[in-house]
């Protein structure tokens, strides 16, 4: 059989005997918890602190690498800026020059055999742009077969001839000519 034993303090609560702790006793563990309370407060915030310097430094490092690609950006951007402008005014050039190889390419297709070019001038007035060209052949057939080439040419258009007429001093026979061909930009071929 077991038995089971129990105490039971009968007294009342004011009769019973109390533990009773010196006002020192009760203030050191007051101040111990104060103190305790305090350093866990001190070193929490430390760590707070530490962690938010750690966080700013790496906003500011952040930041540094931020502004230094802006600056690589800027400079980039400035960089093609540049490059667009002289594209632009390389493109300017481009579009408002004649294109003379092309010109001479097509003069070169053009004249008969027996034709031969003495002298070509250019006149590059902004309203008066023309070409001039000078030269001979052994026949009146072959300036007039020359004269029409460059007529249905798509570069030449309003050929004038200034002059067409035979040299005297030479034997076979030598015929001078002078076309005058108007350049517009929309001669151009494309």
């Amino acid at each position: 059989m077991v038995t089971l034993s129990r105490r039971i303090n009968l007294l009342p609560m004011e009769l019973r005997p109390r533990l009773e702790l010196p006002p020192e006793a009760i203030t050191l563990g007051v101040c111990a918890f104060l103190l305790t309370a305090a350093l866990t407060l001190g070193v929490s915030s430390h760590l707070v602190y530490r962690s938010q310097q750690r966080a700013l430094a790496s906003l500011q490092d952040d930041r540094r690498s931020v502004d230094s690609r802006i600056e690589a950006l800027s400079v980039e951007t400035s960089l093609r800026e540049k490059a667009a402008a002289r594209y632009s005014s390389i493109q300017e050039v481009v579009s408002h020059k004649t294109y003379w190889v092309e010109i001479f390419k097509e003069l070169t297709a053009l004249m008969p055999r027996g034709v031969w070019l003495s002298g070509l001038a250019s006149s590059l007035a902004e309203k008066d742009r023309r070409l001039v060209l000078r030269g001979e052949a052994p026949s009146q057939e072959k300036v007039a077969e020359f004269f029409r080439a460059l007529e249905a040419s798509y570069y030449f258009n309003g050929v004038t001839m200034k002059a067409s007429e035979r040299q005297e001093d030479y034997d076979p026979s030598l015929y001078r000519f002078e076309f005058v061909i108007p350049i517009k930009d929309d001669n151009r071929g494309k």
